[in-house]
């Protein structure tokens, strides 16, 4: 009698077990799929959409230091103000020419990263730049910004649409920016004029 209890108590435990794999392969399935859409969505891109991809853009920092300085001051935003210390900023670079009147807005940066993952995982995490922020601007510094490195060709999509995205603001609707030069407004695209 008890051998048919273990064997039951057995069937039950493998019952369990094939139950949490189903699961388990649910998952990876739709992980895989969510994978293969953005992967999708990447290769639609023409050529002239393709940017560094490990590469960021970052605002906000003050024109002062050695270019050595500059790239510690990044790190230690990253690393500390995002929690990232496993990320390493390989190098960086002022965009644009420099700015001729002492307090002008400071260049923006190209920040080279070790891989594309640690450039969106950092664009994930600019979230938390938001209390960092506001504490700058207490003291009375400009707020420090993070985005994504855009293409030619992405920039010149972007700046078709910005008249758009105003005029949509300006009525109050929902508008949102997705991979920083797609606009949508109240859910629908809006595509540059003169585009199907």
């Amino acid at each position: 009698m008890s051998t048919v209890k273990e064997m039951d108590k057995s069937i039950s435990f493998l019952a369990d077990k094939y139950d949490e794999q189903l699961k388990l392969n649910e998952e990876f399935k739709r992980s895989i799929k969510d994978l293969q859409a953005q992967l999708d969505q990447t290769k639609a891109l023409p050529p002239a959409f393709t940017a560094d991809q490990d590469a960021l853009v970052v605002s906000g920092v003050a024109e002062t230091g050695t270019p050595a300085e500059v790239q510690q001051s990044i790190q230690d935003i990253i690393s500390e103000t995002l929690e990232m210390p496993d990320v390493t900023v390989l190098s960086v670079e002022r965009l644009g020419s420099q700015p001729a009147a002492d307090g002008a807005k400071p260049r923006k940066i190209l920040v080279k990263l070790q891989s594309r993952q640690h450039a969106m995982a950092i664009l994930k995490a600019a979230r938390k730049l938001k209390d960092f922020n506001t504490e700058r601007k207490a003291d009375g510094a400009l707020p420090i910004g993070i985005d994504r490195n855009l293409s030619g060709g992405e920039l010149k999509h972007r700046s078709s649409v910005w008249p758009a995205f105003k005029a949509a603001k300006a009525e109050g609707k929902m508008c949102r920016w997705q991979m920083g030069f797609r606009l949508f407004v109240d859910g629908a695209e809006v595509l540059p004029s003169g585009s199907m």
